[in-house]
């Protein structure tokens, strides 16, 4: 089944790739699904094969962490990519005029790259869950993987909690595609209806049959096998049931995308007879296609997890037993010829998908984004991220409770000052600055949103940074205030957990969002003809959707990285916020891994936004420079002199700070200098945009004459 498999979706993908007529959004959804179907099945067979062949049942903590990050992963990836071809099919057929308008290179790959971010996240959120529970010696799962459902239930701590945050995000992670399935075809089919003859019903309804079939075949197995196992309570026939589902659907995609479809049967056929004539004949050749074969079928062992974990990991079990399907060993060597050829019958059939598109046509289509280098290093960067996290750690120093991996209740920040007498001008000087930043913010928000000459991209991404300039200084003021009013200086081990997590939240999607800004300056500037048609409404809702999943992956990856650490008590903070890099230095054992870990994901998700607004300057630099007269480029400087201004002033000062902390090392200067880009700068932003701007003083005039002219009722 594996063999049948890989071959029927290789010869998809070679189809794909050597002919034109397939570069289509719809053929470049399919790569990508393809290519989640692979890590869906590698994910689960490829170890259940392995335990058949070698007769272990052993899987380690980290592996079996590891495999259920990836399920998630890539299941939840499925299921979003369908929605998105749902979308597609919506698209061509109740809006065939616009299709190629609205389905352009960028919104499909913008598209492809939210649905992995958000399975991503979905993925970390089950892991995060799964870290705090405990479990004993010797468990054993009654399934061939680790199943998420599985694994909690075998958990000998509370769950409640647990369940009820599992349950919601696959709830949420899975209702929504579906709802979007459900609208995307009601929309479809209430177009066909309204087609006049019947031919054109059955061709309009042709294009969606193949992408319909899979959708029953996935959901629908998916819940068939889930409620049979809920009847039964047998874990055991749920897991023999669930091999449908994990291996049969990505096994028979190729079959329904090929056999239901003739672009895909004609392109087959030119590429048989493209193959055959090519083939060599004499023996010289025929021994290097033969040496040539054997190299490509080879496959890349790569090991993704070594044993693992002491009990840091919230947990004293070191490994799992999988029972697999069947305990007679007189069916294993037929159970590992069976699905040892479905996979690689899955592996090289969705392989075909995927490499279909790397021949890019002389003009760009969707289909060539699938297969840049830059999809790939971010697929594998992100898998690389995840196994970091559930690398093996050092043995803690000191006793750890085994709620939270931490001895610790709570931390002490020292603040700025221990002078009482500074205590009362401390508490009124940022107060005040902490209004002017919220109220300077919120008029720029209400001015956007009120003044229909402001509803332009620049304007709307402008208002988003302003909500993240509010959420960042949020963050970390007031519990500084509320710290100088009361003289208290405690913080609980979860309200530190989730301030670290709202900082890093609110302060990647600042960086995110001035990149994103960049980009529409340098659209503006250098393809002013083409700028509508670009920046057109939902690019640039997708790029700050796109901006804040981002910020928030990067946010749950310090969160997942901090609460493994463990503390001892009475740690005190010299800051006045729990700041990553403070929490790193004050864990009670050594923490190399750690340590690069945090700086290399801040290295990634800063240096790409600074590299992205670096690159738009220099485009924007370069285009300006060509303009003959002096007028014209002072003119096209001006549109971007206040985001210039504004990211100078947000890295400037961020970049100041840690340096000069670092030269000096004194942590209380670094708090102390560390106030600039937590404090000045969300409160100047809307000084620099307003007072630069003519746009933005004309539009907080008429909102304040309005304001003004507003009847007040008599009482």
């Amino acid at each position: 089944m594996y063999l049948v498999t890989v071959l029927g979706n290789l010869l998809i993908v070679l189809a794909v790739s050597s002919d034109s007529h397939l570069h289509t959004p719809m053929y470049f959804f399919l790569a990508n699904l393809s290519l989640a179907d692979i890590g869906f099945t590698s994910t689960t067979v490829s170890k259940m094969i392995w335990d058949m062949h070698t007769h272990s049942r052993v899987i380690s903590y980290g592996g079996c962490l590891t495999q259920m990050s990836f399920f998630m992963l890539f299941g939840c990836l499925d299921s979003l990519l369908l929605t998105v071809m749902a979308y597609d099919r919506f698209v061509a057929i109740c809006h065939p005029l616009q299709y190629l308008v609205i389905m352009n290179p960028q919104l499909c790959g913008l598209l492809v790259f939210a649905s992995f971010f958000i399975s991503l996240l979905v993925s970390q959120m089950h892991n995060s869950v799964v870290l705090q529970l405990t479990y004993f010696k010797d468990v054993k799962i009654s399934h061939f993987f680790c199943d998420p459902s599985q694994v909690l239930s075998l958990a000998c701590s509370d769950t409640l909690t647990n369940n009820i945050v599992m349950y919601f995000v696959g709830a949420i992670s899975g209702f929504l595609p579906i709802s979007g399935i459900f609208f995307s075809y009601y929309k479809i089919v209430s177009s066909i209806l309204r087609v006049p003859s019947s031919s054109g019903k059955y061709k309009a309804f042709s294009t969606c049959g193949s992408h319909l079939s899979v959708v029953c075949l996935f959901y629908g197995t998916g819940l068939g096998v889930y409620l049979s196992s809920a009847a039964s309570h047998s874990p055991r026939k749920g897991a023999v049931a669930s091999v449908v589902y994990t291996v049969f659907t990505p096994m028979l995609n190729p079959f329904i995308y090929s056999l239901r479809n003739r672009d895909i049967k004609r392109a087959m056929q030119r590429l048989l007879s493209k193959t055959i004539s090519q083939v060599p004949r004499d023996k010289d050749n025929m021994d290097q296609l033969a040496n040539y074969e054997i190299c490509a079928l080879s496959p890349k062992v790569i090991p993704l997890c070594p044993s693992y974990i002491e009990p840091q990991n919230l947990t004293h079990v070191s490994e799992f037993f999988l029972l697999g399907l069947s305990d007679d060993p007189e069916l294993q060597p037929l159970l590992f010829g069976l699905f040892l050829s479905m996979y690689l019958v899955a592996i090289l059939g969705n392989l075909l998908i995927v490499l279909a598109l790397p021949k890019s046509s002389p003009t760009p289509e969707p289909e060539t984004i699938s297969s840049s280098p830059r999809h790939s290093n971010m697929t594998t960067t992100a898998m690389v991220m995840i196994m970091v996290v559930v690398e093996r750690t050092d043995r803690c120093l000191c006793n750890v409770e085994p709620q939270n991996q931490t001895g610790v209740s709570e931390f002490f920040l020292l603040g700025l000052s221990d002078d009482p007498d500074l205590q009362p001008l401390l508490f009124g000087l940022f107060l005040s600055m902490y209004l002017v930043t919220v109220l300077g913010n919120l008029l720029i928000v209400l001015a956007v949103s009120s003044d229909s000459h402001l509803h332009t991209p620049m304007y709307f991404f402008l208002s988003h940074l302003s909500v993240a300039d509010i959420g960042f200084t949020s963050t970390t003021v007031p519990k500084m205030i509320w710290d100088m009013h009361t003289y208290s200086r405690v913080i609980s081990y979860e309200g530190c957990l989730t301030q670290l997590t709202f900082f890093i939240l609110f302060g990647c999607w600042d960086s995110v969002l001035l990149t994103v800004m960049a980009y529409d300056r340098f659209v503006a500037i250098c393809h002013p003809l083409h700028y509508p048609v670009i920046m057109h409404p939902r690019l640039c809702s997708l790029l700050v959707l796109v901006s804040f999943l981002i910020s928030l992956l990067d946010s749950q990856l310090h969160f997942l990285m901090v609460s493994q650490l463990s503390f001892c008590t009475n740690v005190e903070i010299p800051h006045f916020f729990c700041d990553p890099p403070q929490l790193l230095k004050f864990a009670c054992f050594e923490i190399p891994t750690n340590n690069l870990f945090i700086y290399f994901i801040g290295a990634i998700f800063g240096g790409i936004p600074v590299s992205g607004i670096l690159f738009s300057y220099y485009k924007i630099i370069s285009s300006i420079l060509r303009v003959p007269s002096s007028g014209g480029k002072y003119k096209a400087f001006s549109t971007c002199g206040s985001h210039l201004s504004v990211v100078c002033l947000f890295y400037g000062t961020g970049l100041g700070v840690y340096l000069s902390s670092a030269a000096s090392h004194s942590p209380r200067k670094g708090a102390v200098a560390s106030v600039v880009y937590t404090v000045f700068t969300p409160m100047l932003n809307p000084f620099i945009y307003s007072l630069r701007n003519r746009d933005i003083k004309r539009a907080m005039q008429r909102l304040l004459s309005k304001t003004i002219s507003v009847p007040v009722p008599s009482i």
